[in-house]
């Protein structure tokens, strides 16, 4: 990871400070949007949000609503599917598109782990250690801003959660990270990810690309922010994630969405109407 990060930033202070942008720009973005939602007209561009500050938008695996789509369209179909691959393999060859063996090597390091409805996966001010993928359940993101709660994103089956800028810089992590329902998964530890490089030769190459993509994906949910109304923005999500709406307390879309609990309230209204 230091190896691809190295192109894009300096290495040593001035990445820690790259990456701790990012987190400023993810809590700036959702804390600072939810005036402008109430207005029931079109958004106006934040100034403090220059295109290249959009572009820095969080590096997380699981901050856009559009990278479940992305990878939905790389998984192989039904007829090309091995059956005797796992659903963390086949999320892995999505990803990653490793080929058999590197696939194999790459899903030995995963170990299984559960978390009970209310148990925490990372709490602010502790380091991250691990990356985990969710085989089921979810996983709500959050921070505490000013004394309220800011959701950042909420992550379902076949995500990939951790919070970059403390895996890679052991920072401490400003992120909550906790079950909204029983929850399982696969994690991978720090220091075997670390060395993801020495057991796959192509492996830089590889989270380049990956990384190139959640990139772009930051940059769609940044535009969603500064373009789209609130009712846009509800429809969006509601189109691309509806089970969310059946499984998590209104409060926590409504601040995902950068919106309050009553004018959420008011969509539904108008939608069901």
């Amino acid at each position: 990871m230091k190896q691809l990060l190295a192109p894009i930033c300096n290495r040593g202070v001035a990445g820690q400070a790259f990456v701790t942008r990012l987190n400023e720009i993810a809590l700036q973005t959702l804390s600072h949007t939810t005036p402008i939602a109430n207005r029931g007209s079109r958004r106006h561009i934040n100034p403090k949000i220059t295109w290249s500050s959009a572009f820095g938008f969080r590096l997380k695996f699981v901050s856009c609503i559009n990278l479940a789509a992305w990878v939905s369209s790389r998984l192989p179909t039904a007829e090309s599917r091995q059956p005797t691959m796992t659903d963390l393999e086949q999320y892995l060859h999505a990803y990653f598109t490793f080929d058999q063996d590197d696939l194999v090597k790459v899903s030995a390091l995963f170990k299984k782990k559960t978390l009970n409805k209310g148990d925490y996966f990372l709490k602010a001010g502790k380091k991250c250690n691990q990356l985990c993928f969710i085989q089921s359940g979810l996983l709500r993101i959050y921070a505490d801003v000013d004394g309220k709660e800011v959701t950042q994103w909420i992550s379902t089956k076949g995500y990939f959660v951790a919070d970059l800028s403390s895996l890679l810089f052991q920072n401490p992590t400003r992120w909550n990270m906790q079950a909204l329902t029983n929850l399982e998964m696969f994690v991978i530890e720090r220091a075997d990810y670390n060395r993801l490089g020495d057991i796959i030769p192509k492996w830089p190459e590889t989270e380049k690309l990956f990384l190139a993509h959640c990139f772009t994906m930051m940059e769609d949910r940044i535009f969603s922010f500064i373009s789209m109304t609130a009712e846009e923005r509800y429809h969006f999500l509601f189109e691309k994630n509806r089970e969310l709406f059946n499984q998590v307390p209104l409060q926590y879309i409504a601040s995902m969405l950068g919106m309050t609990p009553e004018t959420i309230s008011r969509i539904r209204r108008k939608q069901l109407s």
